[in-house]
C-alpha cells in the first residue's frame, strides 16, 4: 500500500474518474478500482478531507517482462496529478499480467 501525505484539503476522487484515468493510461487492460475510503474512517479522521483509499486490480499485457516496483511506478505516473492534488491517499494495487491472472 502507498501512502501521500495530503497537500491541501480536497475530496476523495471518485472510483469512476480513478478507473477512467487508468485506462487511458492502460490501453485494452482490465481495470477493477474499488473505494475503501470508508474502512478506514476509524483510525484516519481526516479521511475525508485528505482523499481516498482505493484497492485497484489492473491486468495489462504491458506489465510482461517488468518488476512490481517498476508496475507500481507506471501507476502512479498515471495517477499523479489526483495523488499530488491529496485525492488519493493510499493505494493497494494489485497489478498483472494477462498470464498471472489466468
Amino acid at each position: 500500500m502507498f501512502h501521500m501525505t495530503p497537500s491541501s484539503t480536497t475530496t476523495p476522487l471518485p472510483p469512476a474518474a480513478l478507473q477512467q484515468m487508468l485506462a487511458a493510461a492502460f490501453a485494452g487492460g482490465t481495470i477493477t478500482v474499488r473505494d475503501d475510503t470508508h474502512l478506514h474512517e476509524g483510525h484516519n479522521r481526516e479521511v475525508n478531507q485528505y482523499g481516498g483509499h482505493y484497492k485497484i486490480r489492473l491486468i495489462w499485457a504491458g506489465f510482461a517482462g517488468m518488476s512490481r516496483v517498476n508496475r507500481q511506478r507506471l501507476v502512479q505516473q498515471a495517477l499523479q496529478q489526483p495523488w499530488q492534488a491529496g485525492r488519493i491517499h493510499a493505494l493497494t494495487l494489485q497489478l498483472l499480467t494477462p498470464q498471472e491472472a489466468a
